[in-house]
């Protein structure tokens, strides 16, 4: 497991030593500043190629082998946003010194200019030969520095977006590092040749070639004011140079393996390098011997950064690991000393004054929490104490052992008062009623027993689980008692009676733990599977499941509800103690870390100490946070801004027929009337006309020839990965090229991906075939096909008249599989306004996006890219990226809107028929129902006015139910 622990800084910035935690602890002062881990986020399984702090450091952003950019909280370690990089494949980043953008290099050979609130890129700049390794970006934004995997280096005017200089031989082999000057205009680069170059920005002439390093350059970087340059290796060395004169100044050589990067303080008197070796040594400018280091991780450091303000650390490991520290006053008090083996199970006195600790040493002690002493041990022998707890009054106390008995021990003497031997193997948990009169065990015999105490008597017992308890809690009131098992079930008992309740299940591995809150009403469950559970147990026999807590890398041995009503405290096997926001379910900080898992953890009565075995045979004692609530609330803020705002309606499900209209209705039906009463301006028509087509440029020419010959090669199994790639590209130039369609309709269809089908269809009814290009085969054949599909598939009036859709997907290895049309593809609906402006304005919309998606996935991006449509004749621009799969669409409230015109005397018979409806004071949209006069869709919900056959004939309000508007 790794052992990330505590980094401590023991003076002011810039200077001090970073210690390992638990070797200097006790020396360390609450009062000083240290680094204190603050989160350690699984940030996927993917390789971390990339990791900085936003400018203000309340961000993290990560870039990992699957190239997708991740922004992360820093303060609570929650994903808020991730966006895939598509066909760019980003390689590396740097974000804007102030702004809300990022540069990427990717494998595309481009370099992009994303924003990152709309996680949109904004430019493409285009020089570059070879995917791009590398960037720096000066500090006023104005430049731009990228070096390539062909060994160029190019450099960019970032006012304009323009190349201004380039050297394409600048190493030889790829660039692996560039880096700016702070205050002239020079620039130094790594390579895997194993050199490093100066620069002049001007021209990009070379200064000098610093050789020094025997392998591959990692990374290569100024100190803030300039004097020094730095490098690092994969010979497992830094450098530190007097540029200026080309002279080695100190050579680092503390790491085994390669050192991947490295960070410089703000005031360049210190620099942190992570290594292959999975060590981060810090280092004093000056001095040539690791100042100290954080103890090894498993795996590879491959970036180490310092924030802005020089306040905060990161590290991005090769796991996909991200780790922050940040400086702080440590929460860490003391460490207990004194056991010779591992503490298995401690408990403090109800007055908090007291901690008994029992250790695998036979014995326990009783420590003094004001001197930190023990004031008393008691020997235990053969009993092999498994856990312990204090009664009511902490008079006495409890013991369970692997002899299979339950000693009570007299806390002042330490005599042992009486044994109790009812359990068949060890007795592995054990609670004391509130009333102070009942004890309840568990073991290692999958029992529970209740105890009479005042007779030390069995009142009841119960072969409860089908592995072994491992714990049990009673709730506050004493009504249910709950037992964890490592069955991975929690199982809720009532109380005097011993009937089971409920059964939790959700945990994968076995339950360690179980504890109720202070009021009763909500459960917390640990498990070996690394995760934490909630559940709200107001009502026992009914509980109700409320979140996972994930974040621990190991087994959580304890879960503790804090005193302050909104806190979990959890220890974990992973070396950590972390504090969780129960409102949230986010991590709010690592509280401390060890160098061995902890076993055991206990809160002091009045919430303000947590106790925490580990085992190195210590118990360290730790602060609960001052601040907890705080960090809480600013939590909760955060979530609020990211929250997104959803659309209330509680209309219930109605038929409207003409004689049905409300007055008010009437009324607000009158006024529109005469509003369209009155004729349109020439530029109030125009909004519903399409723009002009521009002649069809070279290019895509080139490419619909490039369409026709793949089709004509008739291999569709074999092509139509590329022919869907080439029918996009189509598009962009053509957006009403009838053959790219039909591709689409094709290659989806194949594949059982039935929104871009449909969308596909539905566009093609606008698109016009060029025979010039195209001789693969005829405009009616092609048309023939594609209105099969809307004839068939997605018009519903077959199966309205009782046919059923029956759907089967032939795949290239000549294996059939039946297929659905989900619902929300059945009642998808275009509007022509939509598909008119789709087929004229090049890049208005990109099919890309409803690749793959899921029907509920494919509702949402449908309705939101319909109501972007209609109010944009803005194309998308070149360097645009399609959503993927993955990414999220705000969700859209929905009604399902039904018109009927079979009993309407004028339309009887008439077939498709066009209408129009408006939402509020939108602009009107024209549908057509389908042919059997009937249409069936989902809409925003809403207010909507409905005309058929320009007339008005209905207003209604649309709710997240059905509506059925019948017009006679």
């Amino acid at each position: 497991m790794r052992k990330h622990t505590l980094l401590q800084l023991k003076s002011a910035l810039g200077i001090g030593l970073f210690l390992l935690s638990g070797y200097l602890q006790t020396t360390v002062l609450a009062s000083e500043e240290t680094f204190l881990l603050q989160q350690s986020i699984k940030a996927g399984k993917a390789f971390l190629h990339e990791a900085h702090f936003s400018p203000d450091a309340r961000l993290l952003i990560t870039l990992a082998d699957d190239h997708k950019l991740s922004f992360w909280s820093a303060s609570t370690g929650r994903r808020l946003r991730a966006f895939p990089t598509g066909e760019h494949q980003a390689l590396t980043f740097v974000p804007h010194p102030s702004e809300s953008l990022l540069y990427s290099g990717g494998s595309d050979d481009t370099i992009r200019v994303w924003d990152t609130d709309r996680a949109e890129p904004l430019e493409a700049l285009r020089g570059h030969l070879a995917p791009v390794q590398t960037l720096a970006l000066d500090g006023s934004a104005k430049t731009l520095v990228s070096g390539s995997e062909d060994g160029a280096l190019i450099v960019w005017d970032l006012e304009v977006l323009k190349l201004v200089h380039s050297e394409i031989k600048a190493h030889r082999g790829p660039v692996r590092s560039v880096h700016l000057h702070p205050r002239e205009p020079l620039l130094a680069s790594g390579g895997k040749d194993g050199k490093v170059r100066l620069w002049n920005l001007d021209g990009l002439k070379p200064i000098r070639t610093l050789v020094g390093h025997q392998k591959s350059i990692t990374q290569v970087g100024f100190t803030p004011n300039g004097e020094r340059l730095i490098s690092s290796s994969a010979d497992g060395t830094l450098i530190v140079w007097d540029w200026k004169n080309g002279k080695e100044l100190q050579k680092l050589t503390q790491h085994t393996k390669s050192v991947n990067g490295f960070g410089i303080s703000p005031l360049g008197r210190e620099v942190l390098s992570g290594g292959k070796d999975g060590a981060i040594h810090r280092w004093v400018l000056g001095d040539e011997e690791s100042a100290g280091a954080l103890d090894s991780v498993s795996g590879s450091v491959e970036k180490v950064r310092f924030a802005n303000s020089g306040k905060q650390v990161l590290a991005a490991l090769s796991d996909g690991t991200l780790l922050t520290w940040g400086l702080g006053s440590s929460s860490f008090l003391a460490t207990l000393k004194g056991h010779e083996r591992p503490v298995n199970s401690l408990d403090f006195t109800s007055n908090g004054r007291y901690l008994a600790t029992a250790s695998a040493d036979k014995t326990i002690k009783l420590w003094d929490m004001e001197k930190h002493e023990v004031v008393r041990t008691y020997e235990t022998e053969s009993h092999r104490v498994q856990v312990l707890r204090f009664a009511t009054d902490s008079k006495t106390f409890a013991t369970g052992g692997g002899d299979s008995s339950i000693r009570f021990w007299n806390t002042q003497s330490g005599e042992e008062t009486r044994n109790l031997r009812q359990h068949r193997g060890k007795v592995t948990a054990l609670a004391f009623h509130p009333n102070g009169r009942v004890l309840l065990s568990g073991g290692t015999d999958k029992e529970w027993l209740l105890w009479n105490l005042e007779s030390n008597e069995v009142i009841r017992r119960e072969k409860a689980h089908g592995d072994q308890i491992s714990s049990v809690a009673f709730s506050p009131d004493g009504a249910v008692f709950a037992t964890g098992g490592r069955d991975n079930k929690v199982l809720l008992w009532s109380y005097p009676q011993g009937e089971l309740l409920s059964t939790l299940e959700g945990h994968h591995q076995g339950v360690t733990d179980v504890a109720f809150s202070l009021d009763g009403r909500e459960l917390a469950s640990a498990s070996q599977d690394s995760t934490i559970r909630l559940w709200d147990v107001t009502l026992p026999g009914r509980p109700v499941f409320e979140a996972v807590l994930e974040g621990h890398g190991f087994i959580v041995s304890r879960v503790l509800f804090a005193q302050d009503g909104r806190g979990l405290v959890s220890v974990s096997r992973d070396k950590t103690v972390r504090l969780w926001d129960l409102k949230s379910g986010s991590l709010v900080r690592i509280l401390n870390g060890e160098r061995t898992p902890l076993s055991d953890g206990m809160l002091s009565p009045d919430g303000s100490l947590i106790a925490v075995a580990n085992m190195l045979n210590e118990v360290s004692l730790v602060a609960y946070p001052d601040d907890a609530l705080e960090l809480m609330a600013q939590i909760e803020v955060e979530r609020g801004d990211e929250a997104e705002e959803g659309i209330e309606s509680t209309a219930e499900e109605t038929s409207e027929s003409d004689d049905e209209l409300a007055t008010d209705e009437s009324m607000e039906l009158q006024d529109l009337l005469e509003t369209e009463a009155r004729r349109m301006s020439p530029e109030e028509l125009q909004v519903y006309a399409p723009p002009p087509l521009k002649k069809v440029s070279n290019r895509a020419q080139q490419l619909q020839i490039q369409l026709n010959a793949l089709l004509l090669k008739g291999e569709f199994c074999d092509t139509q990965d590329r022919l869907e790639k080439v029918a996009f590209q189509v598009l962009d130039h053509v957006p009403d090229d009838l053959t790219a369609y039909h591709v689409l309709v094709r290659t989806s269809s194949a594949r059982g991906d039935f929104g871009l089908t449909l969308i596909a269809v539905r566009l093609s009814d606008r698109a016009r075939y060029y025979p010039e290009r195209y001789q693969y085969s005829t405009e009616i054949e092609v048309r023939n096909t594609l209105a099969y599909w809307g004839r068939e598939v997605f018009d519903q009036a077959s199966q309205r008249r009782g046919r059923a859709l029956d759907l089967e997907v032939i795949d290239c290895h000549d294996q059939t599989r039946p297929a659905t049309l989900p619902e929300p593809l059945a009642l998808a609906s275009l509007p022509e306004e939509f598909v008119m402006k789709a087929t004229s304005i090049p890049r208005l919309s990109d099919l890309r996006d409803f690749r793959g998606l899921t029907a509920a996935e494919f509702q949402n991006r449908l309705l939101r890219e319909v109501e972007r449509v209609s109010g944009t004749e803005d194309p998308h621009p070149p360097s645009r990226l399609p959503l993927g799969p993955e990414y999220t669409s705000e969700a859209v409230v929905v009604g399902r809107f039904r018109l009927d015109l079979t009993e309407a005397s004028v339309w009887r018979r008439a077939g498709r028929v066009n209408f129009r409806v408006r939402l509020g004071s939108n602009l009107w949209q024209h549908y057509r129902t389908d042919r059997d006069s009937i249409t069936e869709m989902v809409l925003p919900v809403g207010r909507y006015y409905l005309s058929v056959g320009n007339a008005l004939k209905r207003a209604f309000t649309l709710g997240e139910q059905k509506i059925r508007v019948v017009l006679r």
